[in-house]
């Protein structure tokens, strides 16, 4: 079972502590974002847009991040396995 947002737009969410299974997400936005200690886990993020979000203690696990972008997203003690990375643009991070 799989739960289909696609394109859908997210403005000051907290997703901490959440977990993501088989989420397609794909040309989704998000804007000022938490997901520290979050979990996505075989989720479909092609195109989607990261504005402003912290990924503190966050895992992101076989999932599909083809084209999307980063920008002035916080990262810190991260973990990207098994992740398709593949034209991701990273715009004004910082990496602690």
């Amino acid at each position: 079972l799989s739960v289909i947002l696609s394109g859908s737009q997210f403005n000051g969410c907290d997703f901490s502590s959440s977990t993501f299974s088989s989420v397609k997400l794909q040309a989704s936005q998000f804007n000022s974002c938490s997901f520290s200690s979050a979990t996505l886990f075989d989720s479909d993020l092609r195109g989607a847009i990261f504005d402003e979000c912290s990924f503190t203690s966050t895992r992101l696990l076989r999932c599909d991040l083809r084209g999307a972008v980063f920008r002035r997203c916080a990262f810190s003690d991260y973990v990207f396995a098994d992740t398709a990375l593949k034209e991701t643009i990273f715009q004004e991070c910082s990496d602690n």
